[in-house]
């Protein structure tokens, strides 16, 4: 048998290196290419227009020269994760050119949305408004099948797939840690020791170029590994580290559902969010976790976590099927359906034909395309029709003895349509046109601004500087902040009979120190100057409050101190009942000496 040398087998090592190295830059090289340029572009013109407001015509052609190469390097990716460079070089060629084609009409695309008059009707509006969707939809589809060609590719297991991508993504991941950390303290002793005009420029620039360049490079790498060996540090975090931070959810999880079995308590909103994100996070840990083959008790508990998380769906339907027969369907919400028919096709793809998960990304893309750009059914056109139906049901049945649940439901939707979608504006614009629409939609709409200040107001929300003050006759002066209750505790009660001169004592927030304070005298003033005020704007009475308060900050208390206001906020005055319902307040508090 023959041996190698040592030089032999560093030169053999490395030559495998400079190889394997060789390999991975023909995988991607369009794509990393792409991705410098944008990279570039973002660090030397978006930064640069950020810091030092530069305009020029490159500005205008920043977004579409962004777009141009964000579409490009999506096509490119597919395009060479279907074709190996040595063997398909004609084909690869072609991909190329044929990814040129959506590349430049999102850019013709991106160009008429950026220089559309804000009043951009027909085509242009249909640009403006449909552009984000299609692009958003297009690079959800191309970067998804990339990484499923790059698995067909790899003729490997899909959790053996999915094991490599994880290692190569964390040694990437770790090494880039190391750089940013590195690349900071060079920056740091640069500034230090030369002037610098813009240290945010040169932070940015030099991070923006590390991140694109390298990391994002690097990750495309990751989507292809060549390297066999997973490692020990990467078997260890999967096994061990992932799959118990992920068990020790479910068990935190299931004492969630035992609660709410014991206090038939129904769950909050947030608990489809929190289940959402254990099903993404979740589902590559324990797929990962399924490619060792050794019998320890943590794989075969990995093994069970999709049975285990098939209950939770439940949940998940009951969180956003409540919100949808509440509110209405929004584009989260439509989101959020989605995934919860994804989740049912994984599990049934996981018990029944487990090798066939990979095609669920095909799933995926058609997901997309009906979420985003599929006429009639996709989330923003199902959400239009939604809350459009339900604003119309209350205009046709508006009456002063209206529910406040349908009220609510329209407030809602009012809201939704006039800010969360162009064609909410549109439709309410041509509502307006209408006569008695119009008073049914001013009525509705001036219902829901701001409380009645005839019955209840907001007194005065100010501040004012407080450049110095005399102490002479005090022992001690003591900054002090109090805030109401009423902000942290559903059971305060409100501060009643104003106009009586009644005396309250506080206790200063994180201190023991007490000071009383004369009600009326405090807001008797305001009232009165409410009370009096003849103008319209909201603005000025507040103007006016704020005039008198700079002018009156100073209160002597009852038992001789004195309280000098560098900011007051009273709330929730009510007329009819003469009550205040919060105040909050920071001053300087002087106390008397003792005789």
């Amino acid at each position: 048998m023959e041996y190698m040398d040592k030089d032999e087998f560093e030169k053999s090592s490395l030559v495998t290196q400079l190889i394997n190295k060789a390999k991975s830059i023909l995988r991607f090289p369009m794509t990393q290419c792409m991705v410098t340029l944008f990279t570039l572009i973002i660090a030397f013109v978006v930064v640069r227009d950020y810091t030092y407001g530069d305009s020029g015509r490159i500005k205008d052609l920043t977004g579409t020269c962004l777009t141009f190469l964000f579409v490009l390097g999506m096509g490119c990716f597919v395009t060479e994760s279907v074709f190996d460079w040595i063997s398909h070089r004609k084909q690869r060629i072609l991909g190329y050119l044929l990814s040129l084609i959506p590349a430049i009409l999102f850019a013709a695309a991106a160009y008429s949305s950026e220089h559309a008059p804000s009043e951009a009707d027909g085509f242009l509006r249909l640009t403006v408004i449909w552009f984000p969707r299609f692009l958003t939809c297009f690079g959800i589809i191309t970067f998804t099948l990339g990484i499923f060609f790059c698995f067909s590719q790899s003729a490997i297991s899909f959790e053996k797939y999915m094991v490599r991508t994880f290692a190569s993504i964390v040694k990437h991941s770790i090494l880039y840690s190391v750089l940013m950390i590195g690349v900071t303290l060079v920056l740091g002793i640069l500034i230090a020791l030369f002037p610098i005009k813009s240290e945010w420029d040169l932070f940015a620039t030099t991070y923006c170029l590390l991140f694109g360049c390298y990391y994002v490079c690097a990750l495309f790498d990751s989507f292809a590994p060549s390297d066999k060996s997973e490692g020990v540090f990467t078997e260890f975090l999967v096994k061990y580290v992932l799959t118990g931070l992920v068990a020790c959810a479910f068990v935190i999880i299931y004492l969630y559902i035992l609660k709410i079995l014991i206090t038939q308590d129904m769950p909050s909103n947030q608990i489809f969010g929190i289940l959402s994100g254990l099903f993404l996070v979740g589902a590559p840990i324990w797929t990962m976790a399924n490619s060792y083959r050794e019998k320890k008790t943590l794989r075969r508990i990995s093994r069970c976590f999709p049975y285990l998380f098939a209950p939770f769906i439940l949940l998940q339907c009951y969180s956003v099927g409540i919100r949808i027969l509440e509110n209405g369907l929004t584009p989260s919400r439509y989101l959020g359906v989605i995934l919860i028919l994804f989740e049912i096709a994984y599990l049934m793809f996981y018990r029944f034909c487990r090798c066939k998960i990979p095609y669920l990304m095909y799933m995926i893309c058609g997901f997309a395309v009906t979420a985003y750009i599929l006429p009639g059914i996709n989330m923003y056109t199902a959400s239009f029709m939604t809350q459009k139906l339900a604003l119309e049901a209350y205009l046709k049945e508006v009456s002063e003895d209206i529910s406040d649940k349908s009220f609510q439901r329209a407030k809602g939707a009012y809201d939704y349509l006039r800010w969360e979608t162009p064609e909410g504006e549109v439709y309410l614009d041509q509502l307006k046109q209408e006569e008695t629409v119009r008073e049914k939609l001013t009525s509705f709409s001036e219902s829901w601004s701001a409380p009645d200040p005839s019955t209840v107001c907001r007194l005065v929300s100010t501040q004012g500087e407080v450049d110095h003050f005399s102490v002479e006759g005090y022992s001690l002066c003591q900054k002090i902040a109090y805030h109401s209750e009423y902000y942290h505790d559903s059971e305060y009660k409100p501060i009643d009979n104003l106009s009586s001169a009644s005396a309250c004592t506080f206790t200063a927030d994180d201190t023991d120190t007490q000071f009383t304070l004369n009600m009326g005298q405090l807001c008797l003033p305001y009232i009165t100057l409410l009370n009096n005020f003849t103008g319209d704007s909201e603005y000025e009475r507040n103007e006016a409050a704020n005039e008198y308060f700079l002018a009156h900050n100073v209160l002597d208390l009852e038992n001789g101190d004195r309280l000098i206001l560098t900011q007051l906020s009273l709330y929730d005055y009510n007329r009819e009942e003469d009550s205040l319902g919060a105040m909050a307040l920071e001053a300087y508090l002087l106390k008397r000496q003792a005789d």
